[in-house]
């Protein structure tokens, strides 16, 4: 699956982006990034946020964790996730599936 940069729909008030950023910017983003959040979803639907450390290579984003950790099972389950950049003033986000 090819990965799109997408404009963020902001509340009145916050502006009005005028352009996404390309996607070899936010490529070059995850790439030099150390450390990630990643969200996921329990069973019972609350949701399982966890900083992590890992790499992106290849437009694919690799990271460890224990098999019994909650984020490895959550993501395992329910494949849909989020993860974004450490960095809340750079943000860049990943939606996706295939844990």
């Amino acid at each position: 699956m090819t990965p799109t940069v997408e404009l963020l729909d902001l509340p009145a008030g916050y502006g009005t982006p005028k352009k996404p950023l390309g996607w070899a910017a936010v490529r070059r983003e995850l790439e030099q990034a150390t450390a990630y959040w990643l969200a996921t979803v329990r069973a019972d639907g609350r949701p399982h946020v966890v900083p992590l450390d890992g790499l992106w290579v290849d437009d694919v984003w690799f990271y460890g964790g224990s098999e019994h950790s909650v984020h490895r099972r959550t993501a395992l389950a329910r494949p849909a996730a989020t993860m974004h950049l450490a960095d809340p003033m750079r943000a860049v986000v990943v939606e996706g599936e295939g844990f």
